[in-house]
């Protein structure tokens, strides 16, 4: 419930400030990327998976956000090219492990312990 909670909350302040003030709405998610991360990873963990998987998905962003803005400077010769099939390789990458990572949160949580530790209901009772 805490995941989807936050999610929900994080988005909903972040479509509003777009929507808003679009200044903001940059600065606003670089606060928002460490808590977003740091529930994700509790989340990967209620479930028994490593929190190393919430990992690729903002370096597979970053590094799709740089070739993008590679391919502005470069579109035209044969790099450009290399440059925008790398780019279509990291989408590629970033759907198939953000689809993973939903399916994986939206699984039930372990009812005893893991290798993570005690479940959140029984560690706050």
């Amino acid at each position: 419930m805490e995941f989807w909670s936050y999610t929900i909350a994080a988005s909903a302040l972040q479509i509003a400030v777009a929507v808003a003030a679009t200044p903001i709405s940059c600065p606003l998610c670089l606060v928002l990327f460490l808590p977003s991360l740091a529930v994700l990873v509790r989340r990967l963990h209620d479930v028994d998976r490593s929190g190393w998987w919430a990992l690729p998905l903002p370096v597979l962003s970053f590094a799709l956000l740089f070739m993008y803005a590679l391919t502005s400077v470069m579109l035209g010769d044969e790099t450009g090219k290399q440059i925008l099939i790398a780019a279509g390789l990291s989408f590629l990458a970033i759907l198939v492990l953000g689809t993973t990572l939903l399916v994986w949160t939206c699984r039930r949580g372990t009812l005893a312990q893991n290798r993570f530790g005690l479940p959140p209901q029984a560690t706050s009772d």
